[in-house]
């Protein structure tokens, strides 16, 4: 009797754990989206420079817990990747996003190198601000 009450309590822990967290607004915070991006010539964010191929990250989680959501991880020759800089965004609403975008300024003067200052990913209807 005893075995089958703490076989029953086990399993319902590790039910009530798999179970996803929800937030006081009823939405679930657990989404990730992710783009790989080629960089053809230089753009700067956050101080750092971006050339070669990026893969590039948004937290739910981590936004909600208001730390930096987007991520740029540099993807080197061997397939290894490696944090370059991050962000915490301001979300804006956009049209739906048919590929990953990036809006840019460049200052008008002849070596300057573009500034990102938000990202959209495909199929999202949310915009990702540099703030």
């Amino acid at each position: 009797m005893k075995r089958s009450f703490l076989v029953t309590l086990l399993f319902g822990a590790f039910m009530l754990a798999g179970i996803p967290t929800i937030k006081a607004d009823g939405q679930h915070h657990h989404a990730k989206q992710t783009a790989t991006v080629n960089f053809e010539q230089q753009y700067r964010l956050k101080g750092a420079l971006l050339f070669g191929e990026y893969q590039v990250v948004h937290d739910d989680d981590a936004k909600a817990r208001g730390e930096d959501c987007v991520f740029f991880y540099q993807i080197k020759p061997d397939g290894t990747k490696k944090l370059v800089t991050s962000y915490h965004c301001t979300a804006v609403k956009r049209a739906k996003a048919e590929k990953f975008s990036i809006i840019a300024f460049r200052r008008q003067t002849p070596w300057s190198v573009a500034d990102i200052e938000e990202i959209q990913f495909a199929g999202s209807t949310e915009g990702h601000r540099v703030s």
